[in-house]
Order: structure tokens, then C-alpha cells, then sequence
């Protein structure tokens, strides 16, 4: 069976990056100051839902919305979406402002 045909993959994805998604909307209300760090997240969790939706379409419901080789070519993008923001994570350590640092 294929990865695509697992059912119980497709329902941990769905959960996961919708998720994720709520969870960086309410981050990104709370911590106004620190943007970037959870618009990079959200754009990847949103990436990842969205294609796991035409996936689920065009298995269960034989919707083809884009070919084979625009799915692999997006399944490329979401990993090198990801690994983009890991790097970028690596690379640059987040900002402290002056209010997050404990004064002692």
C-alpha cells in the first residue's frame, strides 16, 4: 500500500498541521513582537495541509487537480520548505528583548 493510501496518514497529517495552524495563529496574537518566527511555521503548516488535501481528493474522490509531476514537484517544495526553516533556525538565534530577560 502506499503512503498516500494509509488512511490513518492522512488523518495524523490533517490533525497535525490544522493543528499547527491554530497554534501559530494564537501564538502570533500573543507574541506580536516575534513575527517571524511563527510566520515561518504557519506558512509551512498551511503548505502541508493544503497538499495533503488534493492528495486525499484525488485518492478518495478521483479529483485531479494537478498532475503527478506537479505533485512531486510540490511534495519537493514542502521539503525544502522545511528544511529551509530549520537552517534558518540554526543560523539565527531568536531576538531577546530587554522585557524577556529576567533581571536579577
Amino acid at each position: 500500500m502506499d503512503i498516500t493510501q494509509n488512511p490513518l496518514i492522512h488523518v495524523i497529517l490533517f490533525l497535525g498541521s490544522f493543528l499547527a495552524i491554530v497554534l501559530c495563529i494564537v501564538l502570533l496574537t500573543r507574541h506580536g513582537n516575534k513575527k517571524g518566527y511563527i510566520f515561518a511555521p504557519l506558512t509551512f503548516f498551511i503548505n502541508l495541509f493544503l497538499f495533503n488535501v488534493v492528495i486525499y481528493l484525488r485518492t478518495y474522490y478521483g479529483v485531479e487537480i494537478l498532475s503527478f509531476q506537479s505533485m512531486f514537484n510540490w511534495s519537493s517544495i514542502i521539503r525544502l520548505h522545511a528544511f529551509i526553516i530549520l537552517l534558518t533556525y540554526v543560523l539565527v538565534e531568536p531576538s531577546r528583548d530587554k522585557y524577556d530577560e529576567k533581571v536579577e
